[in-house]
């Protein structure tokens, strides 16, 4: 008969394997109330995340305390790359001003902001003299520069087409990006010692794509740069999914800027829209999905409920799963899933229409904190595995019994704390 025994009270607990998993937060939005955390609300962003962008108002008052509850913390602070804010439309000389074909200055249609030629030597030095001046204020270790990617280009998004100074024709893609990437080279040469990161890459297509830029381009000088497209809009309807080879090429981005020495900040949102289940569903596709590209340096970010991030970036049990370090790349299997082995888990995601079945090879516990041998993925969906915690005790001679410690339900609450051995 085989006996089982619980984990000596004086052995230490095993040293969790180091997690693939960073996770960074945009807490720029909210509004001004938003902007005025609490001691506590601070330290709790700086416990959740690993890379955090805010506005220079936010986290002065408590940069040193999160910075001892988290040593490994960055903090950038928000600027705008492109645009000068709505009621800045004579505060910079005129011929920094981007002009539409009747010679206008051109706006943004939903904030009223104006639009600076990206070209302009002088709109350039004030990005990095901003940059510089604000990180030193705020104590920040540096700066995010806003609006470099094709958002601009899309219809509707400004008052009129901005027309290139250069060619006196609207700006193509192609041409925006090379200038924007150009104005953040000279932001980041400009600023040696500060880390400094943009908003631009929007997802995978735009990133591989030269039609698009490509937006990929950004990270020529940039440290790293947001995707805020990571597998899905924000305005997509939660039923709605990318094509394979659209979702392959958000996971190929981050396969692609590692090696680089770059990384891409993943940031998947869902406009407050659907059931918990959906929400759920989405969170999990876009975490698994995630964990397939990464190789360790990338962040990843999801909000539930759009742009009201502010201080208090959304935060569930799932984004805590620590499944250890990629041990091998990813791979696809005949039957249309993707995975990938870690050092302390497995990682399962299933980017077709069609329900897939994934056989694990050994015991591992899901999300749900369920021991599992095999996967069974619905279309368009991901799972994060773990490895069980083990107890090796001495049964009869010349063997051993392993128990599983049991896994812990995520609740709604922040961690989930594994329960002992019996």
């Amino acid at each position: 008969m085989t006996t089982t025994s619980a984990q000596p009270a004086d052995t230490p607990a095993p040293t969790p394997p180091a997690n693939a998993l960073k996770r960074w937060a945009a807490t720029n939005g909210g509004g001004a109330k938003a902007q005025s955390p609490t001691l506590a609300q601070a330290l709790a962003v700086a416990h959740n995340y690993s890379l955090v962008l805010a506005t220079k108002n936010s986290y002065p008052p408590y940069v040193a305390q999160m910075r001892q509850a988290n040593p490994a913390l960055k903090l950038v602070v928000y600027t705008n790359g492109v645009y000068a804010q709505s009621d800045q439309g004579s505060a910079y000389p005129d011929a920094w001003y981007a002009r539409a074909a009747d010679g206008s200055k051109v706006r943004s249609k939903k904030y009223g902001n104006y639009l600076m030629d990206p070209t302009s030597t002088g709109w350039i030095q004030s990005r990095a003299q901003t940059c510089a001046q604000w990180a030193a204020a705020t104590h920040y270790d540096g700066c995010y520069l806003d609006m470099l990617g094709n958002a601009t280009m899309g219809a509707g998004y400004d008052t009129a087409a901005p027309i290139n100074p250069s060619t006196h024709q609207p700006w193509t893609a192609t041409q925006w990006i090379a200038a924007t990437s150009n104005l953040a080279t000279t932001v980041v040469n400009a600023n040696p010692t500060l880390l400094v990161v943009g908003n631009g890459l929007a997802n995978g297509n735009q990133y591989f794509d030269p039609a698009s830029g490509p937006t990929s381009t950004l990270l020529n000088s940039l440290a790293g740069a947001n995707a805020q497209g990571f597998i899905r809009s924000e305005s997509d309807a939660v039923t709605s999914f990318r094509s394979v080879s659209a979702w392959k090429n958000d996971v190929d981005m981050l396969v692609n800027a590692g090696p680089r020495g770059r990384f891409v900040m993943a940031m998947t949102k869902v406009d407050g829209k659907g059931t918990a289940d959906q929400v759920q569903q989405i969170h999990r596709y876009a975490l698994a999905s995630f964990l397939l590209g990464t190789n360790g340096t990338q962040y990843f970010f999801f909000s539930p409920s759009g742009n009201d991030d502010g201080v208090n970036a959304p935060d569930t049990p799932d984004d805590h799963v620590n499944p250890g370090a990629p041990s091998a790349a990813y791979q696809a299997l005949a039957n249309g899933a993707y995975v990938r082995p870690f050092t302390g888990g497995y990682v399962a995601v299933n980017p077709t229409a069609a329900t897939v079945t994934v056989n694990l090879g050994t015991t591992y516990v899901d999300l749900d904190g369920h021991a599992v041998q095999q996967a069974v993925l619905a279309p368009h969906s991901g799972m994060v595995f773990t490895t069980p915690s083990t107890v090796t005790t001495p049964s009869t001679p010349g063997s051993t019994t392993t128990t599983s410690t049991p896994a812990c339900k995520p609740r709604r609450s922040r961690r989930c704390t594994p329960r002992r051995a019996p």
